[in-house]
């Protein structure tokens, strides 16, 4: 902070909810800078201003327990904290008031959750029971914390998006066991097939990194191989660089940044060529899209369906409404149609 004489106060991530204290003494006077970095404070902050709009994000936790060697966020964060249920319900329902659309429960491993005997499938049942929300969703999950009664609920309620999130990171093996993932790409992959055969019409997304410590061309084709099997809606692609403080940063960054490059380049087209065989999926078909509000580039109607495609559209109708979209051209990330009617 020497190097920083403009700063005037520091907040860790589990004091949050004392900003307004903390400003307040040192307006009045106290010491700069102001510091305050409480990492096991289990308390949640409840007073968040509610706002409308159509869609919300809701935390139902902070933290992460999982080890990853290449992840900062458990020294960050601090272990996985839930938050109790009866709050976040609270919460929903104050967002269900204020006319939100959309309510996205979130989490760094958000199907983790527990408080007490209530997991992340009750939670997400109970949630989606609120009335008013026309949809309701989740991110992110880690491949080892979701279940197949989270996949049950799921289908059993029409209103909880048909998309999962959930990162494999790599697809090869040994590559997955530095990064202390917990899993083969093989039970990633049963796992993506279990949950399809519960959830009509789930799409699946995931993160991958690219050039990780002593990643060879052979690793490389692995996470190629899974791209394709698994037939992911869409990846997030990062070039690895080391984080401070974490197992990862102990080996040696030995993969080129060129190598490193070239690598996200080729998972980026493949990854784009898999989008585009999803999305033709819906060539000739009329679906549900919720109404988000109208494209910056075309100004037509601007959606997503229920297991998140984007839809661009002709027609005429209002934010939060679900309307039927017939597909007419696709693109590996959009879609294109006209209305044929409202729900």
């Amino acid at each position: 902070l020497k190097r920083l004489p403009f700063v005037d106060l520091v907040v860790g991530p589990g004091s949050l909810s004392r900003l307004p204290e903390l400003s307040e003494a040192l307006l009045a006077g106290a010491k700069r800078p102001v510091c305050c970095y409480e990492r096991l404070n289990t308390e949640f902050d409840e007073r968040r201003r509610i706002k409308g709009g159509f869609s919300a994000f809701l935390r139902v936790m902070r933290g992460c327990s999982r080890a990853c060697s290449y992840c900062v966020v458990p020294r960050a964060r601090g272990p996985a904290l839930s938050r109790p249920p009866d709050a976040i319900l609270s919460e929903a329902q104050k967002l269900a008031d204020a006319g939100v659309k959309e309510i996205v429960l979130i989490g760094q491993d958000v199907s983790a959750y527990r408080f007490g005997d209530v997991d992340f499938a009750r939670l997400l049942q109970l949630v989606a029971q609120i009335e008013g929300p026309k949809r309701f969703g989740f991110v992110t999950s880690h491949p080892l914390s979701v279940s197949t009664r989270l996949f049950e609920v799921m289908a059993d309620n029409p209103r909880i998006s048909r998309y999962l999130h959930m990162p494999a990171q790599s697809g090869s093996d040994r590559i997955l066991r530095l990064m202390r993932r917990g899993y083969s790409a093989e039970q990633y992959i049963q796992t993506v097939q279990t949950a399809r055969s519960i959830i009509n019409d789930l799409e699946v997304a995931s993160d991958f990194i690219v050039g990780f410590p002593t990643e060879t061309e052979e690793d490389f084709a692995a996470t190629l191989r899974l791209v394709y099997r698994c037939a992911f809606i869409n990846s997030f692609i990062f070039k690895y660089s080391p984080r401070p403080h974490t197992l990862a940063a102990k080996m040696a960054d030995d993969v080129p940044l060129s190598v490193k490059k070239e690598r996200n380049l080729r998972l980026l087209e493949a990854q784009s060529e898999v989008s585009l065989q999803r999305k033709r999926g819906l060539l000739g078909r009329t679906v549900a899209v919720l109404v988000e509000g109208r494209d910056k580039k075309s100004q037509r109607l601007r959606g997503r369906t229920f297991n998140n495609h984007i839809v661009v559209f002709d027609g005429s109708a209002a934010v939060g409404d679900v309307v039927f979209v017939k597909i007419e051209k696709v693109t590996p990330l959009t879609a294109f149609g006209r209305m044929e009617g409202v729900r």
